[in-house]
């Protein structure tokens, strides 16, 4: 009996040791990974700034993909619109109502960016939610309204389109994101 008792009190602390070996090589192992550090630097995606030529501008990127331009409407008040006042999108502080497109519109190349603005200029971003940035540029504000015809190449069937107005050192405001379809 007593030679059971030591049996059984050996193969016990044999057990705990392997247990707690086992607890401390899996504690090694999460301090490892969690204090690894990746050699992989932050993806940081920087805009291109627009290429201007008269009223014509071509956007850049370093995307890869083909950008749309715009060409700038010298009466923008002018424009035929179909969409009514409760379909325009308005800026949080007023600055900026973008009458079309209007949310969840489908777009093709040709179509037509305009609205309202309290401020100088406007600029525009196309986004394919595929590939990122197809189209973008700055709309002048002729009293009170702006309008560009803009080209673009969607590869997904969806997108947004942003419209702001920037400060003096670049930052933009006046912020408007719609969703639209191609």
């Amino acid at each position: 009996m007593k030679k059971t008792k030591k049996i059984i009190l050996i193969v016990a602390t044999v057990v705990i040791l392997l247990g707690l070996t086992q607890l401390n090589n899996i504690r090694k192992m999460f301090l490892q990974n969690s204090t690894k550090k990746t050699s992989e630097p932050a993806v940081i995606h920087v805009l291109p700034t627009p290429q201007h030529t008269n009223n014509f501008k071509s956007p850049t990127s370093s995307n890869g993909v083909s950008q749309g331009s715009s060409s700038n409407i010298s009466s923008p008040s002018s424009v035929s619109i179909s969409s009514t006042s409760s379909q325009w999108t308005e800026s949080q502080s007023g600055a900026i109502v973008l009458k079309e497109p209007i949310v969840n519109q489908t777009i093709s190349s040709g179509a037509i960016v305009t609205g309202l603005a309290k401020v100088n200029n406007v600029g525009y971003i196309l986004i394919d939610n595929q590939v990122g940035v197809i189209s973008q540029g700055t709309i002048p504000v002729i009293n009170g309204s702006f309008a560009a015809k803009i080209n673009f190449k969607p590869y997904a069937s969806s997108g947004r389109l942003d419209v702001f107005s920037t400060t003096a050192n670049g930052k933009e405001e006046n912020l408007i994101e719609i969703n639209v379809n191609f």
